[in-house]
């Protein structure tokens, strides 16, 4: 997670509301104004927790001190305030800085952050009511003076600028999210090559395949039905959910042929099963720092045991989110066939950022499914659990929780995979290569 040492962009906590008031009363003295205006301010600058949890929060951090914070609110209606009129829309209610850091650059980064969620969210127009002093400030960030609006104090008059999200910041937004799926990526292949050169470590993996999904992609809600009705949408994880990204790490060939005989796992790969799932969590860990150093805020999943225990349905499939991220197909033996084939481990997480999806494939990469040429993964369970038209997650468990006792000295292996084992899918895409010898 965070160390908080670095600076970053995040969420508001609803417990952190008396921290943004501090922020805001002091903001506003920073312009030297009279007391009396702050008694009528008082209930303007006083964030509550109902505010936080109610609209788009974000604070400013660093070495885990809060240096700032801005707020959107949308007003679905008109709302008539003695001689004025606030119309409906999305505002830039507050955004406030500390007073030693301001000309620091937090307010630019602020605003580039409040741009991105715009975008994010689909909304075109922003409007400001902005305090006289910071008109110059948003007129350099690209917004424009529309007119002067009576303000709360009497005689007193304040700025009215709209925020046109146009085709050039999308433009912006789009290269700067290209670079940051670029850098995602980079980063998961380079750890993962790191990783697996400590000395304590016995597995290796190939080469990572990573996919990207838009977090408001109508696939994830289908998955409570697919999956689970407890299956979780990326906003139920995190509220500003962007993207979801989804990686496979495939084990190599000398993995996948000591699980050829015998009933139950091989050692190799019990200890394969163990040392990938602890490194999707050190790898979902080193993401969480490369997106906090962006602004991204990202919510990590367990690369397994995500699920109801007594049902075997799962909370977050990682293979189906898989699926969704344009990694592969599913085969006949409930497992996605990658460009890499199905022998390994999938992750995935949630980040803020906002990155361009993968397109999903359209055909089959499963034999079975494309011509109905192989059914070698039915034939390999070892507990009759798999069959052509059903699929028994019981029976499956009952041989997972033997594999548990048997390698148990490694840690809890409930793992099999003999479905996967030297089986046309085991570390390619059949299809495709069946296609290419065609051509």
């Amino acid at each position: 997670m965070p160390d908080g040492t670095n600076p970053m962009i995040r969420s508001a906590k609803s417990h952190e509301s008396a921290v943004l008031t501090e922020i805001s009363f002091a903001a506003k003295k920073h312009w030297n104004y009279p007391r009396k205006y702050f008694e009528i301010w008082e209930n303007e600058l006083t964030i509550t927790a109902d505010y936080i949890l109610s609209n788009d929060v974000f604070v400013f951090e660093k070495k885990s001190t809060i240096l700032g914070y801005y707020s959107i609110v949308e007003l679905t209606n008109d709302i008539k305030l003695s001689a004025i009129t606030i119309e409906k829309g999305f505002w830039l209610e507050h955004m406030f800085i500390e007073p030693e850091h301001i000309g620091h650059g937090i307010g630019t980064m602020l605003f580039d952050h409040l741009q991105q969620r715009c975008i994010a969210r689909g909304i075109g127009e922003v409007k400001i009511l902005a305090d006289p002093n910071a008109r110059g400030f948003y007129e350099k960030m690209g917004c424009t003076y529309q007119a002067e609006y009576p303000s709360t104090i009497k005689d007193r008059t304040t700025p009215l600028l709209h925020l046109q999200v146009n085709t050039a910041c999308r433009t912006f937004q789009k290269s700067k999210g290209t670079a940051m799926k670029n850098r995602t990526t980079q980063a998961i292949v380079d750890f993962v090559a790191e990783y697996q050169k400590k000395k304590d470590i016995t597995t290796r993996w190939g080469v990572p395949l990573v996919g990207f999904a838009e977090a408001t992609d109508p696939l994830f809600a289908q998955l409570k039905t697919a999956v689970s009705p407890t299956h979780a949408v990326p906003q139920d994880l995190l509220q500003h959910a962007g993207t979801v990204v989804s990686f496979f790490l495939p084990f190599p060939k000398s993995v996948t042929a000591t699980n050829i005989k015998e009933r139950l796992s091989s050692p190799e790969w019990a200890v394969g099963y163990i040392e990938t799932n602890e490194l999707i969590k050190q790898l979902s860990l080193h993401l969480t720092e490369v997106f906090a150093g962006a602004g991204e805020e990202v919510v990590t999943i367990p690369a397994t045991h995500n699920w109801i225990e007594d049902k075997l349905i799962s909370n977050w499939s990682h293979r189906h989110v898989a699926f969704i991220a344009g990694l592969g197909r599913f085969g006949l033996n409930n497992m996605l066939i990658t460009d890499r084939g199905c022998c390994g481990r999938l992750g995935s997480l949630i980040t803020s950022a906002v990155m361009e999806p993968d397109a999903r494939p359209e055909g089959e990469n499963c034999l079975y499914k494309y011509d109905g040429s192989c059914k070698k993964c039915v034939r390999k369970c070892v507990n009759e659990a798999l069959f052509v038209d059903s699929f028994d997650r019981f029976r499956c468990y009952d041989q997972l929780l033997k594999n548990v006792e048997e390698h148990k000295s490694v840690g809890y292996a409930d793992v099999c995979g003999k479905c996967l084992t030297v089986v046309p899918c085991s570390h390619i895409n059949p299809v495709k290569m069946k296609l290419r010898a065609q051509k």
